[in-house]
């Protein structure tokens, strides 16, 4: 896979933030699974040669005392032409979810809970087959 060439001229930062406790209750003996959803989207500036790209993560489980929507982006300065889609999120991504990760960890263990750490997530070059060019 050849090089991308995106550098990183603002962000991450943070564009929603949504956190709700929910009422208290008691601690399950089963620890609860959290089932998260993410969403990634790109914006690409073709005149400018600037790519946005967002990732957003979103839990709200049954039987858990919070529940979370958070949405961060970042911008990047295309070097030569903006590269395809898929390249954009490979290369973006790995920016802005460490940011979004560390932000849920620290919003749980402010709330007076353990914090609460994200599931990694895995983008592959063979999860794009459908947005091939």
């Amino acid at each position: 896979m050849e090089k991308l060439h995106l550098t990183l001229i603002d962000g991450p930062k943070l564009v929603v933030c949504n956190f709700n406790l929910n009422e208290a209750k008691l601690r399950p003996k089963k620890k609860s699974i959290v089932k998260c959803q993410f969403a990634i989207e790109v914006n690409v500036d073709e005149e400018k040669k600037e790519v946005t790209a967002s990732l957003s993560a979103k839990s709200d489980s049954d039987g858990l005392p919070f529940g979370f929507d958070i949405k961060s982006e970042a911008s990047f300065k295309c070097e030569a032409s903006c590269p395809s889609e898929k390249h954009i999120v490979m290369e973006a991504i790995p920016y802005i979810y460490p940011f979004v990760k560390e932000l849920v960890a620290d919003l749980t263990r402010k709330s007076y809970h353990s914090p609460f750490y994200l599931p990694p997530i895995e983008i592959k070059p063979e999860s794009f087959e459908e947005i091939d060019e």
